[in-house]
């Protein structure tokens, strides 16, 4: 009996280890993407505009001078300079995560997404409640705009479809997002078409604490991931308060 119980404990220890090293995850994946939300940010507001204002005075004063002054030619040289120097911030906010989310906001991020895969192939609707979506943690937004747009890679290269469409809801514990296509469903040899893609949008729910499901329909796959709307809570904690009224609350 003793050996039975011993056994048992050292199943919860392992149980309540792996579920704190998730947490743990899920932590540190939302405290990095929260300061990459802030260093866009910044960029986007400070660093950006600074150097376009500076092409924008040095192309004026160039502009200013006699044709043949030597100085033109250096100012020119200046221009092109601040001109790469702008194309490498770019480039460094866009790895920092999706530029759109920084400037427009989830919901509107996905309508521009899905209309940039809206063509003369296929077809793209969104369905977004509520709308406009309130602000999110950015790793939710990031998840959930990178799954999305990995979801209509695979349909715009695999499903042979000829409508998808995007939907997000918003409830009181969860973001769900999904897409939906028309198109000649899942590839049962891969499990789905596009299988990279797939497990990078599994990977991408799971670490932070969600979960990414691709289902077959009569006609279409339905990829759907279902994400926490706040990826660091603790649910003890809600439980906790749940369980435990205010003082002087009557049981």
């Amino acid at each position: 009996m003793r050996l039975v119980h011993r056994a048992a404990h050292a199943g919860s220890v392992v149980v309540r280890g792996s579920a704190h090293e998730q947490r743990s995850r899920e932590q540190i994946v939302s405290a990095r993407e929260e300061e990459r939300r802030r260093l866009r940010r910044d960029i986007h507001d400070g660093l950006g505009p600074t150097l376009a204002g500076l092409r924008l005075r040095v192309e004026t004063a160039t502009a200013r001078l006699p044709s043949g002054d030597p100085v033109r030619e250096d100012l020119r040289r200046v221009c092109e300079d601040l001109a790469m120097a702008i194309k490498d911030v770019r480039r460094i906010t866009d790895r920092l995560g999706p530029a759109p989310l920084t400037e427009l906001g989830l919901g509107t991020a996905l309508r521009q997404l899905a209309s940039g895969f809206d063509g003369p192939r296929l077809a793209v609707s969104t369905e977004i409640l509520p709308s406009p979506l309130p602000p999110l943690p950015a790793a939710v937004e990031v998840a959930a705009y990178r799954i999305t747009a990995e979801a209509l890679n695979n349909v715009l290269r695999h499903a042979h479809a000829e409508h998808a469409t995007v939907r997000a809801r918003m409830d009181t514990d969860t973001l769900t997002v999904a897409v939906v296509d028309d198109g000649i469903g899942i590839d049962g040899d891969r499990g789905g078409h596009g299988g990279v893609g797939l497990r990078s949008m599994a990977d991408r729910a799971a670490e932070i604490g969600g979960h990414c499901t691709v289902e077959r329909l009569p006609r279409g796959t339905r990829v759907r991931a279902v994400l926490p709307r706040s990826p660091w809570a603790d649910p003890r904690d809600a439980s906790a308060s749940t369980a435990r009224p205010p003082a002087g609350t009557a049981h």
